[in-house]
């Protein structure tokens, strides 16, 4: 499978992701590499807003093990995520480069 491909299904899965407490709205995703020169597949992730002052923690760690797990099954390399709250939506931009 192509990157590209793996990519763009990455972007799909993300954003049909939902639990009761937390929905994914936009993903953007992208092969880069961190400081060590390793690959990453970085995804920034715009969410619904928390219920409370910020999301469960617990609920937080089962979305990213799921994206994880999705990226392995497509032959990505490691997944860095960067959440933002829908109130923030220009912020996500910003990850967007």
């Amino acid at each position: 499978m192509a990157e590209e491909d793996g990519i763009a299904e990455l972007v799909e899965f993300a954003q049909s992701y939902s639990s009761s407490a937390v929905a994914i709205k936009q993903a953007l995703v992208s092969l880069d590499e961190n400081q060590d020169g390793d690959s990453v597949t970085r995804v920034a992730l715009l969410l619904t807003e928390p219920h409370g002052d910020t999301w469960e923690v617990d609920d937080i760690i089962e979305m990213r093990q799921a994206l994880r797990r999705r990226a392995t099954e497509l032959s990505l390399p490691p997944v860095t995520l960067t959440l933002v709250a829908e109130s923030e939506r220009d912020a996500i931009d910003a990850f967007a480069q």
